[in-house]
């Protein structure tokens, strides 16, 4: 029997070249949905890759088949999804040919006029952040009127040519405060969506080989926690950068959860038996004061948390402090510290993020063998201005790392839409050979590279595959 709803969210994973990855729904997803919700809509979300894991016989037509709706709303954040975001609406149009689909996301946002020109099974693009645009193009869509003129961030077709709607809908602080992002009983299968194998939270490039190995319930469980919208560096390949939530959201700063929702979040997570809870904004995007709060009130709670932290960082400026405070606060048998180096070069660095100078890194290995906290050192191959001079200094840096027994991973820089790299090529000398969406879709579906989608050639005419060559030689001797 079919379970009715006035919308259901899907979520279809993610295309990178190795196979599929992005098995987690982008967690604002959940947000939108329990909006909904709250203004009395009956709302479901599919993830349809979690369907597949845990019955490998299932296929998107079967999942599809169950459902009851009118309102289609698919996750296109991380350009890994647009292959299979554009085929599964592809095939509810098949299934429900009057259904209307929506996408949304960051991706979504930065190519929405192209997405609705060429892709005739998407019916609206929600700019930016959808919260009230979404509820306000529900309540028009299932009143059967076509008002859509007013509702803002909102892209869609008349029988002129494709609307546009300017990007005006921001969240303010206050509904930012009473949305619930762990609603997680409009979710099927919520209780095993945390033993989800996630690629890019465990720093892991290869991709399990059929789709049943990404359900892994012998492994900790793993969530993020939702701490804001926005970040404060720019990175130069990043599509949630500062200046890319500029152009995807027309957002300038970023926006936080109070340090008291924040830490409500974490003790959930606890109590539900997650082990790795990962917290985006951490202490070196946002102030350290916003941490001594979150941590004074989980303290406070006198709740012991077997959960462990996992942050991803620049440490260029390193709050010993406050990292100690996580390491007591949380359990750091569990917990994973990732040193965001980039690159080991000053002007390299520079150009495409910061500059982490070497006895900063040693600093956080430091306190990661004192407190039994992981720590894994990150480089990007491939960054705008490398050369064989550039790629040789980084072989030398990782291998001095190594030599003394740290973890090291590094792995090729993608180019994500709405990037620095996207929009400023010429400036960061080099060449795109991905220009549009359908270059981003036609990739990911032919999967044109055989490993991560790097997407741009250096000046230097240099490869990220010959610079593995440079530094795997410089480690081994």
């Amino acid at each position: 029997m079919k379970k009715e709803n006035d919308v259901v969210f899907l979520h279809a994973g993610g295309r990178n070249l190795e196979g599929l990855q992005g098995p987690l729904a982008p967690i604002g997803m959940i947000g939108l949905a329990s909006y909904l919700k709250k203004n009395n809509y009956q709302v479901s979300i599919i993830n349809l890759l979690l369907e597949k894991a845990l019955d490998d016989k299932l296929t998107d037509w079967d999942i599809l088949a169950t459902l009851e709706t009118k309102i289609f709303c698919i996750d296109l954040h991380w350009f890994v999804h647009s292959f299979e975001a554009i085929a599964l609406a592809e095939t509810i149009k098949e299934i429900y040919p009057n259904s209307v689909v929506i996408l949304g996301g960051l991706t979504a946002s930065f190519f929405a006029v192209e997405i609705l020109v060429n892709f005739l099974c998407i019916d609206f693009v929600i700019k930016g952040e959808a919260e009230e645009p979404l509820r306000m193009l529900v309540e028009t869509l299932l009143s059967e009127s076509n008002n859509y003129a007013e509702i803002p961030n909102l892209t869609y077709r008349t029988c002129s040519g494709v609307q546009n709607n300017p990007i005006t809908y921001l969240i303010d602080q206050q509904l930012f405060e009473e949305i619930d992002f762990l609603d997680f009983e409009m979710i099927n299968n919520w209780e095993q969506m945390f033993y989800l194998y996630n690629l890019d939270y465990q720093f892991h490039r290869s991709a399990p080989n059929k789709i049943s190995e990404y359900y892994r319930p012998q492994r900790k469980g793993f969530w993020p926690v939702y701490t804001g919208r926005g970040c404060s560096f720019n990175c130069s390949f990043c599509g949630g950068s500062k200046n890319a939530f500029k152009r995807c959201f027309n957002r300038d700063k970023i926006i936080l959860r109070s340090p008291e929702k924040v830490a409500a979040d974490i003790l959930k997570l606890n109590s539900l038996g997650i082990g790795h809870i990962y917290i985006p904004h951490s202490p070196m995007i946002v102030q350290d004061k916003y941490h001594h709060q979150l941590l004074d009130i989980l303290e406070n709670s006198r709740i012991e948390l077997n959960a462990g932290f996992y942050f991803e960082d620049f440490p260029f400026y390193f709050d010993r402090e406050v990292n100690l405070r996580y390491a007591a606060v949380f359990n750091p048998a569990n917990s994973l510290y990732t040193i965001y180096v980039g690159h080991a070069n000053e002007r390299i660095a520079k150009l495409n993020h910061s500059y982490v100078p070497y006895d900063k890194v040693l600093d956080v290995i430091k306190y990661g063998r004192e407190t039994g906290v992981k720590v894994i050192t990150s480089f990007n191959l491939g960054m705008p201005g490398d050369d064989f001079q550039t790629t040789l200094e980084q072989a030398i840096y990782i291998r001095n790392l190594k030599k003394i027994n740290a973890k090291v991973e590094y792995y090729k820089a993608e180019m994500h839409p709405a990037s620095n790299i996207f929009c400023n090529s010429e400036e960061l000398t080099v060449s795109r050979r991905i220009q549009n969406f359908v270059d981003y879709y036609t990739h990911l579906k032919e999967k044109k590279e055989k490993t991560m989608l790097h997407g741009y050639d250096l000046q230097s005419k240099l490869t990220p595959e010959e610079q593995i060559e440079i530094i795997q030689d410089i480690i081994s001797h």
